[in-house]
């Protein structure tokens, strides 16, 4: 996010708050993290810690309400800004979760759009966990990150559906073969 683009972001969340807090309650909650969340995304490049706590309040609310949809990009942001700061050992547990969630969520994500940018926040910071740790001479650690995310981020095969996610139409009597 550039400087400008930054600041107007910075602006429209504080103009958000006042609006937010006089929603009735239900609705207050799920604003409230979807702030915290804008919050740790404009705050990522210029105050990594501020986006980890603005990241830890939207992650315990989409928690609790067992959102692991809303859940995905709350934990890459908040690993982007644990690598920001250095805390490779909390970026590696949020990317575990987020690749473990995206092994669970394989069927639940209809949109292929979503399901793109979600790998693609994922496998950023997986590459970024893989350059620290060959850096770090931890050879070993970074294949075993590497291995993770190749096989939780691969294209997923809907069961009886082709990559195209369209079921293969073949003439009775033939085989079809997916490589």
């Amino acid at each position: 996010m550039v400087a400008g683009q930054s600041r107007q972001a910075e602006a429209d969340l504080n103009a958000a708050r006042p609006l937010v807090a006089r929603l009735f309650p239900g609705a207050r909650d799920w604003f409230e993290a979807d702030l915290r969340f804008t919050e740790a995304l404009t705050a990522l490049n210029r105050d990594p810690g501020r986006a980890v706590e603005a990241a830890d309040a939207a992650a315990r609310f989409f928690e609790s309400q067992q959102n692991q949809i809303r859940l995905l990009p709350v934990l890459v942001t908040r690993a982007r800004a644990s690598l920001a700061l250095g805390n490779v050992a909390a970026a590696t547990a949020d990317l575990d979760r987020v690749l473990s969630l995206l092994d669970q969520q394989t069927g639940d994500i209809g949109s292929i759009e979503l399901r793109a940018s979600l790998v693609e926040g994922a496998r950023q910071v997986a590459d970024q966990l893989v350059t620290l740790r060959v850096g770090s001479g931890h050879n070993r650690e970074a294949l075993e990150a590497l291995e993770r995310a190749r096989v939780s981020l691969a294209p997923v095969h809907r069961r009886g559906l082709g990559a195209t996610g369209i079921p293969p139409s073949i003439p009775a009597g033939h085989v079809a073969v997916e490589l």
